[in-house]
């Protein structure tokens, strides 16, 4: 099968001034922003974006060095240019079962998989339209193909209303992707922020740790990276079983008092651990 034309798709999310990035790795590539022409423009710095390139191209080797395994993958298609754009802009979004709209993260090497994973070569050939091959790599570095068996189909339009729908087990598969990668990236900030503490925990304990992180920040309704991450510091500060522990009292309180918002809450959780902290240290220098 001849395939004449190799793309790059990448992730707006993941990589810091992408359109710069690019124009900097490649002279005169033109970075289509497939949020542009949809509900999602103002949204589409962060958005995926789609570059034509050659197998030379210093843009294709800093990809493959610093971004293939979590910021993009390589798309390859015969298809002309406008077509490809206009098939893959389709495909920002899904209905999902209730017939909400939400955001459709394929561009993400952990998601797509998932997704092309679940369907039928008939039904995996319709969704990849006028795509030739998708490739990206594991987090292990390995490759990953998904090859059109038959032949391409016309793109399909972005539209309001999504042509592409998830079921409820892809849904659920997709979340737990979605969820592993928030542990992930958040083991990565209790490594950072507090090594000695888990330099002393196995693989198994610091799972455990995270999971506990989690979850116990979801009781008082705190679920975003920047919330969880500073619960975590209160877990790792007063022990694993903050908040609920008899000398926690205060906490408690702190954290369910009426007429703060949650953030103010955390705030003066957080505050109240650094006077104790105080209180300690002077106590200890008395």
């Amino acid at each position: 099968m001849s395939v004449s034309n190799h793309y790059l798709l990448l992730d707006g999310a993941q990589i810091d001034n992408l359109q710069r990035q690019v124009f900097r790795l490649q002279e005169g590539a033109d970075c289509v922003t497939l949020y542009r022409k949809t509900a999602y423009a103002d949204l589409a710095d962060c958005g995926p974006a789609l570059i034509k390139t050659t197998p030379d191209s210093p843009l294709l080797r800093h990809f493959q060095t610093h971004w293939q395994s979590t910021a993009g993958l390589q798309v390859f298609s015969d298809a002309d240019p406008a077509e490809l754009q206009t098939h893959l802009r389709s495909l920002v979004h899904a209905r999902v079962p209730g017939g909400s709209t939400v955001l459709f993260r394929y561009h993400d090497p952990r998601i797509l998989p998932l997704w092309l994973e679940t369907l039928s070569a008939e039904e995996r050939d319709y969704c990849m339209g006028p795509v030739e091959r998708f490739v990206m790599c594991d987090a292990e570095g390995e490759p990953v193909v998904f090859e059109r068996q038959g032949p391409g189909r016309p793109a399909a339009p972005y539209a309001a209303q999504p042509w592409l729908q998830l079921s409820e087990a892809q849904l659920e598969r997709l979340n737990g992707a979605k969820q592993a990668e928030f542990d992930r990236r958040l083991l990565g900030h209790l490594q950072e922020h507090f090594p000695e503490r888990l330099a002393a925990l196995d693989a198994d304990a610091q799972r455990r740790l995270v999971h506990t992180c989690r979850e116990g920040a979801a009781q008082y309704g705190y679920s975003s990276a920047a919330e969880v991450a500073r619960w975590s510091g209160l877990v790792v500060l007063l022990g694993d079983d903050f908040p609920d522990a008899a000398l926690h009292g205060q906490y408690r309180t702190l954290l369910t008092q009426p007429g703060r918002l949650p953030a103010q809450r955390l705030e003066d959780a957080l505050l109240y651990a650094q006077y104790q902290q105080l209180q300690c240290a002077k106590e200890a220098l008395a």
